[in-house]
This record gives C-alpha cells, structure tokens and sequence, in this order.
C-alpha cells in the first residue's frame, strides 16, 4: 500500500466525534494491538497466529491500520485475489467507535481497489451486524447472496456483499 489517508474523517460524522488519526500499513509491531482491538470487537476473535500470517506471510494479503497519536484504534485486513479484494476483517475498538474510524478504513481499502485497478470489492458480514451492513451500504456495496450458517461460532448466515469498482465489471454484471 502506498499512501495514507489522514483524519479528521473524510466522511460526516457527529460534531465532535472525529478522529484526528491517519491509516498505514501494519508492521509486526503492531500485532499485540491488532489483537487487543479484535478481542475488544468480536466474540470470537480470530488468534494471533491469523494476524503474524496475514502481516507477514503472503503478498496478497494486506493489512492497514487507523492510529490515533501512538494508539492503534482499528485495521482492516484485506485480501488481493486477481482483480478483486476481498475484505476480510475489519474492527474498530469498543472506546473509538462512532467517530468515523471504520468509515475511513472503508474508503482507505476502496481507494487502494481503485489505484491499484481492482474491479471489485466483496465482503460477508453477519446478517445481524446492521451497523456494519449500513455503513457498507452507504458507500454502495450491494447484497449478492447469503451464506447460511458461515459462522462457526453460532452458525450465523452471513450475507455476501459487492462493491463494483470499474466500468468493465459493471457491465459484465449488467450482461449475466
């Protein structure tokens, strides 16, 4: 990734409930607070183990994280698969929400598709996550399908999301 995207938030947010944080690419450093986000966002956290991987294991994976001052906030873990990315995980910690952190790492990850070229961006979320669900909404991803029972931890469908990125898949889309 090249490249960051500075706070206060490029979207609206509540007056004076903007961050005034910048997205980067993550290091190993920042695993131990990767994780501290992740366990503070989700019920069943993905393991360290996942995080040391997609950091530092494979070049199509990519992770970027939303720092405020010296403190790690919220990341997004994406991956690069031939002209789509596939969004992966994305948290922001419990004490930080509601101030645009999420929506910034949202538009960080669609304007990496778009200056690298993807066509699209897909994504599941857990069908009872409408936060999440309105916040990809509102920058235009568009229901495809349901995965039901894609959680392994309560057997939660999910819903598959997709976010075109260029002219030519859209009117492939448009042609099915």
């Amino acid at each position: 990734m090249t490249g960051e995207l500075e706070g206060p938030s490029i979207l609206a947010t509540p007056p004076g409930h903007c961050w005034a944080g910048k997205i980067r690419t993550a290091t190993p450093a920042d695993i131990d607070a990767i994780v501290a986000v992740e366990r503070s966002a989700f019920a069943s956290p993905w393991p360290r183990s996942a995080f040391v991987s997609e950091i530092d294991g494979h070049r199509w994976s990519h992770v970027a994280v939303a720092e405020e001052g010296r403190t790690l906030v919220g990341f997004t873990v994406y991956w690069s698969v031939a002209s789509e990315l596939h969004l992966l995980n994305l948290a922001v910690d419990r004490a930080h929400r509601r101030r645009g952190i999420g929506r910034d790492l949202v538009a960080h990850l669609i304007a990496f598709g778009r200056n690298t070229r993807h066509t699209e961006v897909l994504l599941e979320v857990r069908v009872s996550n409408l936060t999440a669900i309105t916040l990809y909404r509102h920058f235009g991803f568009e229901d495809l399908a349901i995965r039901p029972g894609y959680y392994a931890d309560n057997g939660e469908d999910a819903l598959v999301m997709s976010l075109v990125l260029s002219d030519t898949k859209s009117e492939q889309r448009s042609a099915s």
